[in-house]
C-alpha cells in the first residue's frame, strides 16, 4: 500500500514541460516531462540529453515522414558523442489547434539507420 498523497505528488512532478524550443520552421515544439520520463530516457543513451534533442529539433540533418503516422516527422542528425559518430532520431507529432500548429516530442533515441518506410522530405538523404 502506498502512502496517502504519494500518487498525487508523483503525478504533479510529471505535469508540465521538460523543455520547449522551435523547429527549423519556427514552430514551437514541446517535450513534456511525462514524455521525457516514459518515452525518451528509457533509452540509456538519452539520459541528460535534453540539449541534444533541442539541437536536433532546431537544426536537423534531415526530415522524414513517419512510416505510420501522417502527423509525425522523424528528425535525424549525426552527432559525435564519446568519440563515436552516432545517428539520432527525434520523432515529433505536429498538431493544429485553433489555427496554430504545435509540435510534441514523441520519442528520441540513437539508431543506425532511417526507419523502414519513412519518406524523405528535406535535407540530406541518409543512406542505410
Amino acid at each position: 500500500m502506498t502512502a496517502p498523497g504519494l500518487y498525487v505528488t508523483l503525478t504533479l512532478q510529471l505535469v508540465g514541460n521538460e523543455f520547449i524550443c522551435q523547429d527549423r520552421n519556427g514552430i514551437s515544439v514541446y517535450c513534456s516531462r511525462e514524455c521525457w520520463a516514459e518515452h525518451v530516457v528509457h533509452h540509456a543513451e538519452m539520459v541528460d540529453q535534453q540539449e541534444l534533442v533541442k539541437t536536433i529539433i532546431k537544426a536537423p540533418l534531415s526530415e522524414y515522414q513517419d512510416a505510420h503516422h501522417l502527423d509525425r516527422k522523424s528528425l535525424y542528425k549525426r552527432v559525435v558523442i564519446n568519440s563515436c559518430n552516432a545517428l539520432f532520431k527525434v520523432s515529433v507529432e505536429y498538431v493544429e489547434k485553433f489555427g496554430k500548429i504545435r509540435g510534441f516530442v514523441k520519442t528520441a533515441y540513437a539508431t543506425n539507420k532511417v526507419k523502414k518506410g519513412e519518406i524523405w522530405l528535406w535535407g540530406q538523404k541518409i543512406t542505410n
